[in-house]
């Protein structure tokens, strides 16, 4: 599977973990980081999330270096 089904509060050995988990492709491990937030985000200030997903998905961008995103997904905690 390509990243956790449900939001769960994950310990900073476990996110260590599944990022590992990435690194062990060089499509994974090259990468791109970004971070997919909800709707209304900044609306509220102090509002904190949880990690909902970790998705590897293909970069659509035209000319960027990187072929593949790491997409995290939070949501409201």
């Amino acid at each position: 599977t390509k990243g956790r089904p449900m939001s769960v509060r994950w310990t900073t050995k476990e996110l260590v973990s599944v990022l590992e988990k990435f690194c062990t492709s060089p499509e994974g491990a090259d990468a791109r980081v970004s971070l997919a937030v909800p709707m209304g985000f900044g609306s509220r200030p102090n509002t904190s999330f949880d990690i909902k997903k970790i998705d590897l998905v293909p970069n659509t961008i035209i000319g960027a270096k990187e072929k593949y995103r790491l997409i995290i997904v939070i949501q409201e905690l």
